[in-house]
């Protein structure tokens, strides 16, 4: 009897996997894998986190950080803004701390640096961002800034905080904002654009963009 290569067997002639002729529909997502206790056998299961991690060497396809840091606008060449003018805020990614190393694996950049816009990677995505920025409002009563998180289409502004600057004028305060979001439909197509308006003429400086996704979606 001639011997035949298995990889020229049509489908037909192939027997199935060990394991799956006594598999079920509830078994579904099970795959055969080598035992974590005895070598040279295999067994159906389902893969735990940690062994994902473990073969992906320490990537994480679902989760990760992207901190974006701007040196266009620093405490010795501040940004005007004028007030009562709602103006995008701009991050040029060649600042200190700039980092990407830690993102989700197959993700890309969640930020482009030359729209300036914050670019999500998949429809219905968590995401958590944290704008930071230090502002100078030289004079001036009641003063405050808003951020918006402006995403275009139909949406518009997807979100939106105001806060006062508790230390009042004339003083360069170090700001925060934190939106939990999830990517809406505009704002996977069009991206989102980080407005601020303040409520009298100021001075920005040294801004930073914290990108966290929370939940892969696909």
């Amino acid at each position: 009897m001639a011997n035949i290569e298995h990889s020229t067997m049509g489908h037909s002639s192939v027997h199935e996997p060990k394991h799956i002729t006594i598999s079920t529909t509830a078994d579904a997502g099970k795959v055969i894998t080598s035992s974590s206790t005895t070598n040279a056998v295999s067994v159906y299961r389902k893969l735990g986190v940690h062994e994902l991690n473990a073969a992906l060497a320490g990537q994480n396809p679902f989760t990760g950080f992207q901190l974006w840091s701007d040196n266009q606008y620093v405490t010795g060449a501040r940004r005007s803004i004028s007030a009562t003018t709602r103006t995008s805020l701009t991050n040029n990614g060649l600042g200190t701390g700039q980092s990407t190393t830690y993102t989700a694996s197959g993700s890309g950049n969640w930020y482009n640096t030359t729209s300036h816009k914050i670019t999500p990677t998949n429809t219905n995505d968590s995401y958590l961002i944290q704008v930071y920025f230090t502002l100078k409002i030289p004079v001036g009563t009641s003063p405050y800034v808003a951020v918006d998180l402006d995403v275009g289409g139909t949406t518009g502004i997807l979100r939106e905080i105001t806060h006062p600057l508790a230390k009042g004028a004339a003083v360069d305060e170090k700001m925060s904002f934190t939106f939990l979001t999830h990517s809406t439909a505009d704002f996977k197509a069009n991206g989102a654009t980080v407005y601020l308006t303040t409520s009298h003429a100021a001075e920005l400086f040294d801004t930073r963009l914290i990108i966290t996704r929370l939940h892969r979606a696909v």
